[in-house]
C-alpha cells in the first residue's frame, strides 16, 4: 500500500510499509501513476513517481535498469556531496 496525499502544493508526502520495503530490497520498485492509483491523478497530474531501494547508487541503478524504467537516453544525475554543491 502506498499512502498519498499533499500539505501544500509543493510537497508530495508517501508513506512505505514494510511490505513495500521487503519487495523494493527484492528488486522490485514501485511506480505511480494516475492508471496504476486512480485515486491519485489529480495529486499527479501527468507525473509517473517511481520509489527504488538500494544499499548503494550502482545498487540502485541496476535495480531500475532491470525494472526497464532508465534506459540509454535517461540522464542520471550523480549526487550531491558537500564537496561539489
Amino acid at each position: 500500500m502506498v499512502i498519498m496525499g499533499i500539505l501544500s502544493p509543493k510537497v508530495l508526502m508517501l508513506g512505505l510499509t514494510d511490505g513495500n520495503i521487503e519487495r523494493m530490497k527484492k528488486g522490485f520498485p514501485i511506480k505511480i501513476t494516475a492508471v496504476t492509483h486512480p485515486a491519485a491523478k489529480d495529486i499527479l497530474g501527468g507525473i509517473e513517481v517511481v520509489i527504488f531501494y538500494g544499499q548503494t547508487e550502482e545498487l540502485i541503478r541496476e535495480s531500475v535498469e532491470k525494472a526497464n524504467l532508465i534506459g540509454e537516453k535517461t540522464k542520471v544525475v550523480e549526487k550531491i556531496t558537500k564537496s561539489n554543491n
